[in-house]
């Protein structure tokens, strides 16, 4: 009986389609429309891969632009005066700061650490509450 089933089904559906390829028969050029409707679909299917793989090379800029800020921020940091030696981390959120960590070695100084957090909230400008000033346990 299921057998009956699948071939009474199979045939109502050719039974539907039927018109449809007759009416898809008559018009002119079919060949040429089905073919820019496949070009259509490729280029559709081309365009979601690259915007992929666009999509990690911007995140890899980013990644790249926060290094460099990195280490700029500590180069200048590392000038003033008693900061000694100077690393910068800074975590962020697509492209938004969420958080500064400074370590420096001259930071046991109270005077150096209020500078050092000073000096980045004015070069990255961002609040005091998302940035933290460390003593270095190297001397």
């Amino acid at each position: 009986m299921e057998v009956e089933v699948v071939k009474k089904t199979s045939k109502g559906i050719k039974a539907k389609i039927a018109p449809w390829i007759a009416k898809l028969k008559k018009i002119k050029n079919i060949e040429f429309i089905l073919c820019l409707f496949i070009i259509a679909i490729a280029l559709l299917l081309y365009n979601g891969l690259t915007k992929e793989n666009n999509d990690e090379s911007i995140a890899v800029s980013t990644e790249t632009v926060v290094s460099s800020e990195e280490a700029r921020l500590a180069e200048i940091l590392s000038n003033i005066e008693g900061a000694g030696e100077v690393s910068v981390m800074i975590t962020h959120s697509g492209d938004e700061i969420n958080g500064v960590l400074v370590v420096a070695s001259g930071a046991k100084d109270i005077a150096v650490r209020l500078r050092l957090l000073e000096a980045t909230k004015v070069a990255l400008n961002v609040e005091a509450d998302i940035v933290s000033v460390y003593a270095s346990n190297k001397v």
